[in-house]
């Protein structure tokens, strides 16, 4: 998660799904973002899919209260009046008033690998302690998914998931993950991690996939069945916004369980 993609497409997709997710749930959502310096150096097409908020006939009526939020902080920031940064959507309460970010910026700028090491765990704890109260919580990396041995600040390790699906007295929770997904086949992509968290927990896990403008793909560990629902019509809406965009892609809900 970089403060330069604020408002853009990737941000209506993941924050439309969590307002639908805990529509009507009296729960706490729980935010944490693996925040890292914005890298201006490397030219990434995210940062510039902000052509949806000149759309409103496509997109505004999937969740008009967030289309206009975003395009508002987009507009004050080109007029330079305002940021492009993630806590806007904490300002704004977009994701309403009582949710709880963590967002204490990933720095892995220490020289030798141990310290990084350590640095990284102090980090994870204090997402942790943040969050502990929450009932619903969402990882957004911004890569994605990766094994325990590949620790850096793109990612999000599997370990660090399995720990945020569990409250701090080991009660499970209902954990979102965000997977930006790589070359493989989208099955084989989303099956991969979705039987690594269903059998780790063992939880159920939805795998959401939405591939516009970027393949991507969100992880819903053990929803409640009213949550199941909800993302099915979230889907359906998607669905119908992909095509009325001129887009043939599927939008596939799969259920993945412990074996």
């Amino acid at each position: 998660m970089q403060d330069r993609f604020t408002g853009d497409f990737g941000d209506f997709v993941k924050y439309a799904l969590l307002r639908k997710l805990i529509e009507g749930e009296d729960k706490r959502l729980g935010i944490a973002w693996y925040l890292r310096p914005d890298d201006e150096g490397r030219r990434r097409k995210g940062g510039s899919e902000i052509r949806y908020l000149a759309q409103p006939e496509k997109w505004a009526e999937l969740d008009a209260p967030l289309f206009y939020g975003l395009r508002q902080i987009i507009i004050m920031w080109m007029q330079g009046q305002g940021t492009r940064a993630v806590n806007e959507i904490d300002k704004r309460s977009l994701l309403g008033k009582g949710t709880d970010f963590a967002y204490k910026l990933l720095d892995p700028s220490l020289s030798k690998r141990e310290e990084r090491k350590q640095w990284r765990v102090d980090w994870f704890n204090s997402v942790k302690h943040k969050l502990a109260t929450c009932d619903i919580v969402f990882a957004d990396p911004d890569k994605g998914l990766c094994d325990n041995d590949k620790v850096d600040p793109e990612h999000l390790p599997l370990g660090e998931a399995l720990h945020l699906a569990r409250k701090p007295d080991g009660q499970k929770r209902t954990a979102i993950f965000y997977h930006n997904d790589t070359r493989s086949k989208p099955d084989v992509e989303f099956k991969r991690w979705a039987d690594q968290l269903s059998n780790a927990l063992p939880f159920y896990t939805y795998a959401f996939y939405c591939p516009l403008f970027t393949k991507r793909t969100f992880f819903v560990v053990n929803p409640t069945e009213p949550m199941v629902n909800r993302l099915k019509e979230f889907e359906r809406a998607w669905q119908s916004a992909g095509r009325r965009a001129g887009s043939q892609a599927t939008f596939p809900s799969k259920l993945f369980g412990p074996r």
